[in-house]
Formats: structure tokens, sequence, C-alpha cells
């Protein structure tokens, strides 16, 4: 065992070494290298500075040479004096070590003076022009300037001043100025820099190396110290691995490694007290799960009853439901059926007054037959047994449908024109041809009741993407904006301004019927009255009424 952690023991120092070892070389390395950038970003703006700061000099040496030499120079220009012109602007360009040439020309560009170091081209002016790029410059000239001139070997700055006499220019000087010494200078400053940046990256480099050694040595020592408790606290969760809780965990001193120690022990004391009490612990806790058991499946079977009796409640519902909308459908028919034949009857006792009134009876009668089905229709529709049967309806067969449908309505009653404005050729929809008829009954039969008496009802067909929409537009009080998605609300009616708004289930059984085509209703509002809109989809639609569908009624 002893040797066992003497191994680990060794075999975790070389890891903490090693760690510690690629950690200095890392810290350092990243250290020099930054150190190294920023001098050498240091001596590169050094050196440009330097280079600006000398090129600065010369340039204001050549223009305190122009702005002194040019008041003699326009003296002797006057007088014609070329002797004391040559003389000075040779005396010049020998008596100062950056200037390399000296050049005065008249007013035509032709020299009279062309003067260098050796002095060999100091003469007397000649006949013909200066025609170089340089001398064109000069002469275009209207104040001192300069301008670089590059040569094969160095840079040349050129100066150029013209001679002005009462405005009339007389000549100009130039000298050229070398940049040799500024460029003496700027090797020396480099040399100076580099010299510097050298002493101090070996300083910094000889400081890195000791404190690496420093810091190593420091590591090894800091390293056995932690390496020694953290073997302890090793074979401590050992024992505990091992089911042995008895033997508490060694002691540690502050830190990190003492706050584990503490946690280790407060851990295994809590898993002896859990095991020492873990018998009576599961008896308790299955005890607990059985009782609990037994009242789920108690309030199980209740549940299951009372589902049962709801069940059959349901099935009482429906059947009384479809018996009597049976039943009155069959009264419904029978009083139609005589109504009808009263009214077309020739017989003297039935006069026109009496076939009016039975003509009341008989819209009354179909009037009742919707309602019915409303009912009968909406309940299947909840509860999903109805699966549409759609077929393609065109312009003219919607045109004739809804004038269909305004005969078995109120609509004459009330003295209500009922328009059907031009169809496009193109519109044309998928729909159930049977809940289509019922939408354009109960849309047709609250114009008749809430329209404005004498008043019209407009149907329109538009293109209104991803929609084709039937808009039927009746006028009347408009309904309040605030009101207007409860309309479509089941067995809800709405009183305003003393008309009242059906909102029972005709609006509720087109809403459904509708979603039942993949379509939607809504209502829009204007000062004349409302239009509601049926919104069918563009693309046809496998129309199949689900429950899953009717969910949100």
């Amino acid at each position: 065992m002893k040797k066992l952690k003497s191994a680990e023991a060794a075999g975790l120092r070389i890891r903490l070494n090693k760690l510690t070892t690629w950690s200095l070389t890392c810290s350092l390395g990243t250290f020099f290298l930054v150190v190294t950038a920023v001098q050498l970003f240091s001596m590169r703006r050094s050196w440009k500075t330097e280079e600006t700061r000398a090129r600065a000099s010369l340039i204001a040496k050549g223009r305190i040479l122009m702005s002194n030499i040019t008041p003699a120079l326009r003296g002797m220009a006057r007088d014609n004096s070329f002797i004391a012109i040559r003389d000075l602007v040779a005396s010049n360009v020998l008596g100062d070590a950056d200037i390399v040439h000296g050049i005065f020309m008249d007013g035509s560009k032709r020299p009279w003076v062309i003067a260098d170091t050796s002095g060999s081209r100091a003469f007397v002016p000649e006949t013909q022009s200066l025609t170089d790029s340089m001398s064109d410059w000069a002469h275009n000239q209207e104040a001192p300037a300069y301008k670089d001139l590059h040569l094969s070997s160095e840079t040349t700055i050129e100066f150029s001043a013209p001679i002005f006499d009462d405005s009339v220019r007389v000549g100009t000087v130039r000298y050229g100025l070398s940049t040799a010494s500024l460029s003496q200078t700027i090797a020396q400053t480099r040399k100076l820099f580099l010299r510097q940046a050298i002493l101090l990256l070996s300083l910094l480099f000889a400081s890195g190396v000791f404190l690496y050694v420093l810091i190593a040595r420091l590591t090894r020592t800091q390293a056995q110290s932690i390496i020694a408790p953290i073997l302890d606290l090793t074979d401590a969760a050992n024992r505990i691995a091992h089911g042995k809780y008895d033997t508490p965990v060694p002691a540690m001193q502050g830190g990190e490694i003492g706050l584990l120690a503490r946690s280790f022990e407060a851990m295994r004391m809590t898993i002896r007290n859990y095991t020492q009490n873990l018998e009576t612990m599961v008896f308790e806790r299955t005890a607990e799960l059985e009782a609990a058991q037994q009242e789920l499946l108690h309030k199980n079977r209740q549940l299951e009853a009372t589902n049962a009796r709801l069940t059959d409640l349901e099935c009482m519902k429906e059947m009384l439901t479809n018996t009597l909308v049976h039943d009155i459908k069959n009264i419904i028919f029978t009083m139609a059926g005589d109504t009808r034949y009263l009214v077309k009857s020739t017989v003297s006792i039935v006069d026109e007054s009496c076939k009016r009134k039975m003509a009341k009876i008989d819209k009354s009668c179909h009037e009742v037959f919707r309602l019915t089905s409303n009912i009968l229709d909406i309940s299947r529709m909840e509860e999903g047994r109805i699966t549409l049967t759609t077929t393609p309806l065109d312009a003219r067969a919607l045109s004739s449908m809804i004038t269909d449908v305004e005969g078995h309505t109120p609509l004459s009653d009330s003295h209500i024109t009922l328009t059907i404005l031009p169809c496009p050729e193109y519109f044309r929809i998928m729909a159930d041809r049977g809940l289509i008829e019922r939408i354009f009954q109960n849309l047709l039969s609250n114009a008749a009741k809430y329209g404005t008496k004498g008043g019209r009802v407009e149907v329109s067909f538009t293109n209104q993407d991803p929609f084709k929409v039937i808009r039927v537009h009746s006028l009347g009080n408009p309904i309040p904006s605030q009101t207007r998605d409860e309309i479509f609300k089941k067995f809800s009616r709405l009183s305003n301004d003393g008309s009242l708004y059906s909102k029972g289930l005709g609006l509720f059984f087109c809403k459904i019927a509708m979603e039942a085509h993949g379509g939607k209703i809504w209502l829009e509002t204007d000062p004349e009255g409302n239009g509601i809109c049926l919104g069918f989809p563009s693309e046809p639609f496998a129309a199949s009424l689900t429950p899953a569908l009717m969910k949100g009624h």
C-alpha cells in the first residue's frame, strides 16, 4: 500500500511539475514576445519621428536660404551683375556641405550660373534656355517652393524662388539640398536604438531565466505541500467507496482542500446514518406508497363511474334532441305542404289576404326548419360526425343558389332588395352545396330581421389572397367594434341603441361551417351598415370534419 501511495505521489508530483513548467514557459514566452513587439514598435516610431524631424530641419534650412538670398539677387539682376551673382551662388554651394548645386536663370530660363560642389560649372550665361522638367517646374512657381528630386544614388530636395523687380520676373534661383546627412543621422539613430533594444531584451531574458528557476523551485515546494493532503483525502474517498463508513476523514488545514475534507466528512456521516436507518425508511416509504396507490385506485373508480353516467346522459341528450328535431321537422313539413297548397289554391274561399298570410306561414315554417337543422348540425359538427361533400361552384352556380335561397327568406316582407353584383368568370370555390345554402339562408334571414326596412342587400365576389371572398352587405346600424368578435359566439345576444342583434345559433353555425371548409368568416362595417365576409381558401381544401377540428368550439 505504501509503495502504491509513493507511486501515486510521484506521478502527481511529475504532473504538477509539467503543468507548472508549461505554464511558466508560456507566460514568460508571451511576456518576452509582447515586450519585444512593444520595443520594435517604439523603435520604428522613434525612427519615423527622427526622420520627420531631420527632414523638417533640412526644409527649414532651404527656406531660410531662399529668403536670405532673394533680396540680394534682385538688386544684382537689376544691374546685370553676372560676376556678383556667380560668386554669390557658387559661394553658397561651396560653403555648405548640404547644398549640392545652385542655379540662377533669367526670365527666359537661360542659365547665368550653374554651380556644383566642384565649382567647375560656374560660367557665363548661355543663350540657350533650359528645357528639363525641373527647370520648367521652377520657372512656373510664383512663390518659394520645394520638391523632391530622386537621383540614382540619393534623394535631393530642390528649392526654387522667383526674383521679381517691380512685378517683372527677372530670374529664378534654385538650390539642391542633399539628404545624405539626413540619411546618416537616421542610420546613427537606428544603430543607437538597436543597441538599446538588444541590451533591454538581454536583461529581460536574463530576468526571465532567473524568475523561471526561482518559481520552479517554489512550485516544487508548494506541490509537495499539496500532494500529501490530496493523497490522504484520496485514501478516505476510497474507504467510503468500499463501504467503510466508520473511519473518519482526516482533518485538514484551511483552504480549498480543508473545505473539501470537511465536505467528505459530512458526506460520510450522512451516508452512515442513511445506511443504519435504511430498512426503517424503506418500510415506511413502502407503506406510504401503498396507501397512495389505494387512494388513487378509489378515485379512479369514482371517475370511471362519473364518466359512464356522463356518457349515458350525453347519449340521452343526443337521442332526445334528434327525436325532437325529427318530430318538429315532420310537423313543419306537413304545415308547409298544406300552406303551399292553400296559397296555390284557386278555391274562392281562400282570398288574397289569406294567401298572403299563408305565404308568411310558409316562410315561418322554413325559418323553423332552418333553426332546427342548425341545432342538429351544430351538435353533429361539434362531435365531428359530419363529412363534407365538396363540389366545384362557379359564378353561375353561386348566383343561382343565392337567388333560390332568397325565396325562402323574409327579405320581400321587409321590402329589402337583393342585388348580386357581377361575379368574375374565374371565381370558383370547392364547397359542400348543402352547407353553403344554409349559410346564405342564415345571412339573408339576419339581413331581413335586423337590416333597414326598404333597404338593400348586396352580394359581391372578390379575390383577397389567400381567400376567395363572398361579401353579404346589408343596410342598418353598424355593429359596435368592441362586440364584432362576440356575434360569432354560441348563445349570445347583444342589445345596442335599441337595436337587437342576433348572436345565437345562426352566425355560430356559419362560423363552424366555414372553418370546416378550411376558410374563415369575419365582419366588416361601414357608415351604411354591416358586411359578413366568407373567405374560402384559394387552394383546394380536403374537407373532412374531425373532432380535433372542432375542439375550439
